[in-house]
């Protein structure tokens, strides 16, 4: 199988595959990229997510024995990382628990769970945020029991959710944030899916408090999908989360298979999944890579996931917008006439009447931007679905 292109910029770029390989391999080959990722190191510090690499990347060089002046620098992020971590977890394991009393089931999505459940110690990925899921029918119950408990919304809720919601954001503190999920894929937003992802969860223990996570396969579609949206930067610490629960746990490939078929998620695992194999030697089935490469897939999937790679760069996020919101409602009707009422709760806007004049201001940036010198859209302009509750 030959290695293709990828499609949009998120990918690692050589930098921090170095970076990664110093982090996640073994022996001469850690040490050898090491050395020529070192070298810049203070540069590449900071090189899209490779800051979120730092405390993996001392870890293993600790355990093989590196001596260097840059540990000293390393084992202060490092330090940094364990107290910030301990911090998220302590408050998670305390709203963790609150649900729990008021009969509201949960399921940990991303950092916190794979910190937990996979990295020989939970610092080693760092977090900023949480993610909690509820079941769809006790999103509202739950909203109320946080905001009981002192956490604020991040943003203004309607009084009538709307039901395209993926995530609800809430502050932690005067930085954190734990975002409550009302679904678990932002491509898929209706509720069969999730019911079979709830049903394959397995339990987990945050410092005392008991709740789910996904298992290491739907794990490891939910990181491969999450891999393929657009981002301001390269990122590369999902190849770290993914390498490591490959190497971690067993992998279902059949149902990994199975689950992006019927979550019409071919394109973002076969992407992800070629990726890992070429790049990092991932324990992949050439099979699979081969099966998944024969798959046909529909116009629709097609265009769902060149919008989520990469946004338009004169409508933006727009077209991403449309299509969340195809994805959570059945008939025509019902998308053409509900699409501005979407669009309001995703620009946070306070009426229907200032939609059109949102659109207007948030085109003339990109165009105004386009016309200046360099003739190029600020991915940041681009990224309007990052900040906002799609």
């Amino acid at each position: 199988m030959k290695k293709t292109a990828y499609l949009g910029h998120n990918w690692p770029t050589p930098y921090q595959t170095l970076l990664l390989r110093a982090s996640l391999c073994r022996g001469e080959e850690a040490i050898a990229a090491w050395r020529q990722w070192g070298r810049d190191y203070e540069k590449r510090a900071f090189e899209g997510d490779s800051c979120r690499l730092l405390p993996l990347l001392y870890y293993n060089l600790r355990r093989l024995g590196l001596k260097e002046p840059a540990m000293d620098k390393l084992r202060g992020v490092y330090k940094r990382a364990w107290y910030d971590n301990q911090l998220l977890l302590h408050r998670l394991s305390e709203v963790l628990k609150t649900l729990a009393a008021s009969g509201i089931e949960t399921m940990v999505l991303k950092g916190a769970a794979l910190s937990v459940m996979y990295y020989p110690e939970p610092w080693l990925r760092p977090m900023t945020d949480v993610d909690i899921l509820v079941p769809s029918s006790k999103v509202r119950s739950a909203m109320e029991v946080l905001q009981a408990s002192g956490l604020r919304p991040e943003h203004r809720i309607p009084e009538s959710l709307p039901d395209f919601t993926y995530e609800l954001s809430f502050m932690l503190d005067q930085t954190r944030v734990l975002d409550l999920h009302c679904r678990i894929m932002l491509e898929c937003r209706w509720n069969s899916p999730d019911e079979d992802l709830w049903r394959g969860a397995l339990p987990l223990d945050i410092l005392g408090a008991t709740t789910l996570a996904l298992n290491p396969t739907d794990q490891l579609l939910h990181i491969c999908v999450n891999a393929t949206r657009w981002e301001n930067a390269p990122q590369a610490r999902w190849v770290a989360d993914a390498v490591t629960i490959m190497h971690k746990s067993e992998i279902d490939w059949d149902r990994l298979k199975a689950q992006a078929l019927k979550l019409h998620l071919v394109l973002p695992l076969r992407e992800t999944l070629h990726y890992l194999h070429f790049e990092h030697n991932a324990p992949i089935p050439p099979h699979l890579l081969e099966e998944l490469q024969r798959l046909a897939v529909t116009r629709f999937e097609n265009n769902r996931h060149k919008a989520f790679a990469q946004p338009h760069p004169l409508l933006g996020a727009l077209p991403v917008m449309w299509l969340n919101h195809r994805l959570s409602t059945p008939t025509l009707r019902t998308r053409f006439l509900g699409f501005p009422v979407f669009l309001q709760y995703v620009f946070q806007l306070g009426s229907l009447r200032e939609v059109p004049g949102q659109i207007l201001h948030k085109a003339l940036k990109r165009l105004l931007h386009r016309a200046s010198p360099g003739g190029r859209v600020d991915p940041r302009m681009l990224n309007e679905q990052n900040n906002s509750r799609l």
